[in-house]
């Protein structure tokens, strides 16, 4: 991706400390405003305490489905990996436990652009964002995640 020398961004740290900060604070508004906090404030962000906390790449996350659905008493664990190219190129997301959606792979991986209704822009998403599309599908797969045994995980999955 070329960027504009004349455009100011954001420095990859100074986002990720902002995305930190809000996690903590729960300073979610203009994301509620988006998305509702129904679905905001089922989905949790932090940092992985085995991160070097200075580079903020690792973090655990959890995704509580849509209560009143095949799943909704489960909680899901996903790593999300912030590369050094991040916001530019999206975060690495992965599932703890084991769901069928079409956007996730065999191995828990999640493909971004694959969500329906869901586009990742380095300017305006964050990794709560990602998380909120995530559990605004799942839904959807509610009855075939179902299926999948409760604690179920995908091999070599486990939080940071």
């Amino acid at each position: 991706m070329a960027v504009d020398p004349t455009q100011f961004r954001v420095p990859r740290n100074f986002k990720l400390l902002d995305e930190l900060e809000k996690a903590e604070k729960g300073h979610y508004e203009e994301e509620i405003a988006l998305y509702g906090n129904e679905n905001v404030g089922y989905c949790s962000v932090g940092l992985a305490s085995t991160d070097d906390c200075a580079t903020f790449t690792k973090w655990n996350c959890t995704i509580i489905p849509q209560q009143g659905q095949h799943i909704g008493g489960r909680i899901y664990n996903l790593t999300v990996v912030a590369g050094p190219q991040y916001p530019f190129i999206p975060p690495y997301i992965k599932f703890v436990q084991r769901v069928n959606m079409p956007f996730v792979s065999g191995a828990g991986e999640v493909n971004l652009n694959s969500i329906p209704g869901y586009m990742w822009d380095s300017d305006r998403h964050g990794i709560i964002d990602a998380l909120v599309h995530i559990r605004i599908n799942m839904s959807a797969h509610s009855a075939a995640c179902a299926q999948i045994p409760e604690n179920s995980t995908f091999p070599g999955s486990q939080p940071f």
